[in-house]
């Protein structure tokens, strides 16, 4: 198999539909000190989305050896966005390790872990 060059559109897509609507949703469960505090550490909001959907083409690497049970861009890349967005509105910075999320994000929607973790190597193998 040759090595994936880019993302597919609608990985992009949905990771920015998630980390949107996670933003949004924060308005109102978070203080706006803290909100302004994380989307200040990427420059503003387009620069949540932008490192959101920057992630993209990991997913796509890894989903690439997954034998896929569900509709990867809702249930794979909308979560992954939505739940990258959440945990550094938890932690009021960027995360260190979006691997993580989407290791998380995989094993949630009933991938088989060994092939989770195998795309993730060879993720990691390709940098």
């Amino acid at each position: 198999m040759s090595k994936r060059e880019q993302p597919e559109l609608l990985t992009v897509a949905y990771i920015a539909i998630g980390a949107e609507t996670t933003l949004r949703g924060a308005e109102s469960t978070i203080s706006q000190e803290n909100l302004d505090q994380t989307i200040e550490c990427y420059g503003g909001e387009l620069g949540v989305i932008d490192e959101a959907v920057s992630h993209a083409l990991m997913l796509d690497t890894v989903a690439d050896g997954l034998d896929h049970n569900c509709v990867f861009s809702y249930d794979v890349a909308e979560e992954f966005g939505a739940r990258l967005v959440a945990r550094s509105l938890a932690v009021y910075s960027p995360l260190e390790s979006p691997i993580d999320v989407l290791r998380d994000t995989l094993l949630d929607a009933d991938y088989d872990r060994d092939d989770v973790l195998s795309g993730i190597e060879a993720w990691r193998a390709r940098k």
